[in-house]
């Protein structure tokens, strides 16, 4: 399930639970054959700790400017399923952004985020049927003044199954959706920074949901691999533009976007040290309904449709030489 935002593409690294991580892989260079085209420059992949017998996490901290961090995780196991839930919470009062000539509204950054999460997983018989659900909640506010005000919150839910092995073939299905509520104010300050006007006040709601499906098969020194992703998003930004604290114009703009993509990949291993990787991708883009419209004066931009394909390719090869017991060489083009 991609963590990119749906809207603007970076990542809010505060909703991903941190005591259900159990691996945390880094995979360096472009991977988009098989990642999916968010994966330009690399991917970071997290693995959740998957249950396997009834266990409670809790981890808790405190530092200086009230800053406090709380993490709880249950799990429990009763036959074929398995359940996790977790909580954390995080708040600071956080620090003085200017530091010289502070004005009265030059106050400290504060934070606080709740994010409650549940997943769960159903491993089914025979032929090894995996299921997973996992729904995630984020409350989030950042509260700045003379400087932007932010609050989020988003919504995610995700269903992954899984069939068969690769020694077999194996088939993997995941799909995902979210929701969120962005909402951010700016001001204008005064020379001595005693006082500030509202200048801006923007709300940006986002809509995604998307899948893939994968097959991989190994034969003998091949892992073969194939599949698709695809991903639709709606997104808009209603801004509502102050002068001096009095409303002048609104100004919103946004539009929807589907993408895809289609991979075919092949690792092939001769030998347990080197590893040849060879791949193509082709990628397609559906941007439409792209509108804008400001008021004061009144103005409509024209709807907007584009429509983009692409094709890719990937070839690598990875060494491994083991110099001494304790030393190893790693080469990989």
């Amino acid at each position: 399930m991609p963590a990119n935002d749906a809207f603007g593409g970076w990542v809010y690294w505060s909703r991903i639970p941190r005591l259900g991580i159990e691996q945390i892989e880094v995979v360096r260079g472009g991977g988009s054959s098989a990642w999916g085209n968010y994966a330009l420059g690399g991917v970071v992949q997290i693995l959740t700790r998957r249950p396997t017998e009834r266990a409670l996490f809790f981890d808790a901290s405190y530092g200086t400017r009230e800053t406090m961090n709380f993490d709880l995780l249950l799990q429990d196991v009763e036959g074929p399923f398995r359940i996790s839930l977790e909580g954390n919470y995080f708040s600071t009062d956080g620090y003085h952004v200017v530091k010289a000539a502070r004005g009265a509204r030059s106050t400290s950054t504060r934070i606080r985020v709740i994010r409650p999460s549940t997943g769960g997983s159903s491993c089914g018989y025979p032929r090894g049927v995996v299921l997973r659900l996992r729904h995630l909640l984020l409350r989030g506010a950042q509260q700045r003044h003379a400087a932007p005000d932010q609050s989020h919150r988003l919504r995610l839910r995700s269903d992954r199954r899984a069939l068969g092995t690769p020694e077999d073939g194996e088939w993997r299905f995941v799909a995902f959706a979210d929701t969120q509520e962005f909402r951010s104010t700016f001001s204008n300050q005064a020379a001595n920074r005693n006082s500030e006007t509202l200048a801006l006040d923007q709300r940006v709601p986002t809509t995604s949901a998307g899948g893939g499906l994968q097959w991989s098969h190994r034969f003998g020194a091949h892992l073969a691999a194939a599949g698709g992703d695809a991903r639709w998003v709606q997104g808009e930004t209603d801004e509502r533009v102050y002068n001096a604290g009095a409303f002048v114009r609104t100004r919103d703009a946004g539009g929807q976007q589907f993408i895809a993509g289609v991979f075919i990949q092949d690792v092939y291993t001769p030998i347990p040290s080197l590893e040849l990787v060879g791949g193509i991708r082709g990628d397609y883009w559906y941007s439409y309904d792209g509108t804008r419209h400001d008021t004061r004066p009144r103005r409509r931009a024209a709807e907007q449709t584009s429509t983009t394909s692409s094709a890719s390719s990937r070839a690598a090869v990875a060494g491994l030489y083991h110099a001494t017991p304790t030393t190893d060489l790693r080469a990989s083009a």
